[in-house]
């Protein structure tokens, strides 16, 4: 079976992917810092978008599948919006919510663009990569 780009081992992250595990940590762990883990809502939001994007960057970093990629567009996405659908009643929340967001939501999306756009891979590279099996 020839690997193709989605499932290729990955010789090291794409910077994209490690950005979005920052990102997740800092949501993580923002809300102390900022000072709005008086409002629980704004910060069981920012908590849980930030603990989704800490699993799916981690994915990322370990795979090159589509599908990780656009589950993180989607949870940015969600983060981005969340502020006015759920009402958050900080500022600081609004801002750090949607900044980190939209931000999740372009990293994702350039490296989707990355991952779709990339020359195929030579069959005689991935052919010369594959373990050879036994008679």
């Amino acid at each position: 079976m020839t690997d193709t780009p989605e499932t290729a081992p990955r010789a090291h992250a794409a910077w994209e992917d490690v950005a979005v595990l920052i990102v997740g940590g800092w949501l993580t762990f923002s809300p102390p810092t900022l000072e709005i883990n008086m409002a629980v809502l704004d910060t069981a939001t920012t908590v849980i978008a930030g603990l989704a994007l800490i699993v799916l960057g981690g994915g990322s970093m370990r795979s090159n599948a589509v599908w990780l990629k656009w589950a993180v567009i989607v949870t940015g996405a969600a983060l981005a919006i969340a502020p006015w659908v759920l009402g958050f009643a900080m500022k600081t929340a609004i801002i750090n919510a949607t900044a980190c967001g939209i931000a999740v939501v372009a990293l994702a999306a350039l490296r989707v663009y990355q991952l779709r756009n990339q020359p195929a891979a030579e069959p005689a590279k991935v052919a010369a990569s594959q373990p050879r099996q036994a008679a």
